[in-house]
């Protein structure tokens, strides 16, 4: 039977000991006077407009339920770090984003990931309109390789925590997309195949998921945490990496202790 165990259940559960302007610009000018030679045709000057490029987005859904008030990046150079120069954008209503990729290759998009800080002030629907402190979690970050199509464009993203154990496995263990998806399914009981990149909170049919992201998701609170706590020298993304280690390596345990079947 799946089941939506509690915050303190799940934080009772956890092992946290780890240790992108451009403009155009015309001008013309003038000497004295002059005539004109009414014999020559004057030939009209054509001003010239400047074309507009059209504008592109990479739009998804931050979720654990759905977080309104998330920042993200498009982490063009997968450095798990929100760069200058990199879109950004905040998450809205029903956790819906869109980062503005214009004028960026389609390739670059395509092989990015959306990297998401959740802070104590955003709100997770799911907690009746309370931020993330008054309902008594803690901030966390997520991640998510950009989502694909046939043709390999980049598609409508969602970002979860579930995408965040597949970036884990992408950049800890180097595998590709479709291994980390299927490694993190059989890891954590995940039935079936195929992309992590699902709505869960909007398909009925997929509510062990939506069981496994609410526990990964306090998981990733408490131990990202617990790691800042003792970073000492560590930068930023050795915290993140470390603690989506830890994760990863607890969150089976956590499933276990919780009772909470994923089948």
């Amino acid at each position: 039977m799946n089941r939506q165990p509690s915050v303190s259940k799940v934080r009772s559960r956890i092992a946290t000991a780890v240790g992108i302007s451009c403009a155009l610009l015309a001008a013309c000018g003038g000497g004295g006077e002059s005539t004109t030679d009414t014999s020559t045709p004057v030939v009209p000057v054509v001003p010239v407009v400047p074309v507009v490029p059209t504008t592109t987005a990479l739009t998804g859904k931050v979720i654990d339920g759905y977080v309104n008030g998330a920042t993200l990046c498009l982490d063009l150079n997968a450095n798990q770090a929100c760069d200058t120069g990199e879109p950004t954008a905040t998450s809205g209503a029903g956790g819906a984003y869109s980062l503005n990729t214009t004028g960026l290759d389609a390739a670059a998009v395509a092989r990015a990931y959306v990297l998401v800080t959740v802070p104590a002030t955003a709100k997770d629907e799911d907690d009746g309109g309370q931020t993330l402190q008054q309902a008594g979690k803690l901030a966390f970050t997520l991640l998510a390789p950009v989502a694909t199509d046939a043709a390999g464009a980049a598609t409508a993203t969602v970002v979860t925590p579930l995408t965040t154990l597949v970036s884990q496995q992408m950049i800890v263990a180097g595998l590709s997309a479709n291994d980390a998806v299927a490694s993190v399914r059989s890891q954590f009981g995940l039935g079936g195949s195929g992309s992590l990149n699902i709505d869960y909170k909007a398909d009925a049919s997929a509510a062990a998921l939506a069981g496994v992201a609410k526990v990964a998701a306090v998981a990733l609170g408490e131990v990202q945490a617990a790691v800042a706590s003792g970073a000492g020298s560590a930068s930023s993304r050795e915290q993140l990496i470390a603690s989506l280690s830890a994760v990863s390596q607890t969150l089976g345990g956590v499933q276990v202790a919780l009772g909470l079947d994923a089948n």
